[in-house]
């Protein structure tokens, strides 16, 4: 059976809190993908209504024996160039934009593989409240206040569908309960937010692997495992791994997709690593990894970096 990040009878729900930014890190970089945050929440296992469990098991997970979740969540990505301190637009560098959006994701989790299908729904635009929650976080970090937020990417409605299949291959080291476990996955995502296809590999290294399939990410990162087996105990892992993307579509550097707006030239091929680790006790689970992603538009002068926290708790 599959759980949200933590260990915990099979009747529970999940609350989750995922932290992206980049002021987590080696330094105190402000700039392009520079905040994202979701609040989420997972069912029990199988608790999805007969209907739409018999479509999903028919259509995407082809596995009558699947533990099936469902999950709601919202979400808030923000983007800004470089230079925040300035008022102009700054057009050598990546629009201002945030991105407000509700989630629903089927589930689908077996042994060795699990399957995430995901819809998503919100605005890109001021109406997504960028600006506020910069201003408001800038204050209580003591960072520079922004002033570029009247350049932003004009209101959009925002729709985003991803699918992704990710595998597992565990294999017990023969000592101190160790195991490793090199982990593919593929991932698609369509819709005028993000259009891209991709695939990654994961590596972790640790005890209780058969918890999950590897920590979660926030788009247009791998969305990760979104699933838990209950293990009694403590369980752990460091974990490292790549994930490269073919961009078809990105609104954040392409522009709004029904009006003119600012826009940059993007880079077709993008390529993110990361390394990190993972540990949960009873009932709540903490995940910390550090990203590095490569160059996403022309004219970019260096490549980005960011950190994340996951922390999820059951009830």
């Amino acid at each position: 059976m599959c759980l949200l990040f933590w260990v915990a009878p099979a009747t529970a729900d999940t609350f989750s809190l995922q932290f992206e930014n980049d002021v987590i890190g080696a330094d105190d970089s402000d700039q392009h993908y520079t905040s994202g945050l979701m609040l989420s929440w997972q069912s029990a296992p199988n608790a999805v209504p007969g209907w739409l469990d018999s479509w999903a098991r028919r259509s995407f997970f082809f596995d009558p024996q699947v533990t099936m979740h469902f999950k709601l969540a919202v979400g808030q990505n923000l983007y800004t160039p470089e230079d925040i301190q300035t008022p102009e637009l700054v057009e050598d560098d990546r629009p201002y934009a945030g991105w407000l959006h509700g989630d629903f994701t089927l589930l689908g989790c077996s042994e060795n593989s699990l399957n995430v299908l995901e819809l998503s729904l919100g605005v890109v635009g001021p109406s997504a409240g960028g600006e506020g929650f910069q201003r408001w976080f800038h204050g209580v970090i003591d960072s520079p206040d922004p002033q570029g937020w009247d350049n932003q990417l004009h209101d959009e409605l925002a729709l985003l569908a991803g699918f992704e299949r990710r595998w597992r291959h565990i294999i017990p080291l023969g000592f101190w309960g160790l195991e490793i476990d090199p982990a593919p996955h593929g991932d698609v995502a369509l819709g005028n937010v993000f259009t891209y296809g991709a695939v990654g590999m994961n590596f972790r290294l640790g005890h209780g692997l058969r918890g999950d399939f590897g920590p979660p990410r926030l788009r247009p990162g791998p969305p990760g495992s979104r699933g838990f087996t209950a293990i009694d105990g403590l369980t752990w892992y460091l974990f490292a791994g790549t994930e490269g993307r073919a961009v078809l579509h990105n609104i954040f550097l392409d522009g709004n997709t029904f009006g003119e707006s600012h826009s940059v030239d993007k880079e077709p091929f993008v390529a993110d690593a990361w390394f990190g680790w993972a540990v949960s006790v009873s009932q709540v689970r903490l995940a910390a990894n550090y990203v590095m992603r490569t160059k996403e538009f022309h004219g970019q002068d260096t490549a980005d970096h960011f950190g994340a926290v996951t922390i999820s708790v059951g009830f």
